[in-house]
């Protein structure tokens, strides 16, 4: 335990954990005003139509909602919005592209490990990265975002195994047991009525 956290907190490590998370979860909400806003100029959008979408970005639900939660929304979103950023200007630099690309792949695997459905979001990633305004010819946008998936796949595997090596997982079973276990009790075959909350 930290000595500031300890005094403030009594030594209650469940206090300390949860006051760095919300710490965390300010941060992270306060680094997507500069993410959003270096993405959008990214994409060529004007200075006033950029902070706009900033704007929507950051008043939106769930930055609004989790920002003073210990919640993993917004340092993934924080986390995927700096891997775009990478990717974007990995497109813009050509010569000096691989490790922006490299370091894209892992940031968008990071935001995947903290929370996974954005993994949902990686298509839309990389697309954004093939569709950008004045790309650079299509075999070097191919060969960037090609290493750019490397890196996120390759990342996130090993992220996955760490977790599943810590937690002993040794065999299929182990592993799928592991697997089921993350529903927290929810079942599969209620797949509508897990709908509303994700």
């Amino acid at each position: 335990a930290h000595p500031f956290l300890e005094s403030r907190f009594d030594g209650n490590p469940i206090l300390e954990i949860t006051a760095v998370l919300f710490a965390l979860n300010f941060l992270a909400g306060i680094a997507l005003i500069p993410l959003g806003y270096f993405v959008c100029r990214r994409l060529d959008l004007r200075p006033g139509p950029a902070w706009a979408v900033t704007a929507g970005l950051v008043l939106s639900a769930t930055v609004w909602n989790y920002v003073h939660s210990g919640a993993s929304y917004n340092p993934g979103l924080a986390l995927n919005l700096a891997g775009q950023l990478l990717l974007l200007d990995s497109l813009r630099r050509g010569a000096r592209w691989g490790w922006r690309a490299v370091c894209a792949g892992v940031l968008l695997a990071l935001s995947t490990a903290i929370w996974f459905p954005y993994i949902l979001s990686l298509p839309a990633a990389f697309l954004i990265g093939w569709f950008r305004p004045q790309p650079p010819p299509a075999r070097d946008r191919l060969r960037i975002l090609a290493v750019a998936a490397a890196a996120t796949a390759g990342a996130g595997l090993l992220v996955f195994a760490a977790g599943a090596w810590e937690n002993g997982i040794s065999s299929l079973p182990l592993l799928h047991h592991w697997i089921s276990n993350s529903a927290h009790g929810v079942q599969q075959s209620r797949q509508f009525v897990r709908l509303p909350t994700g």
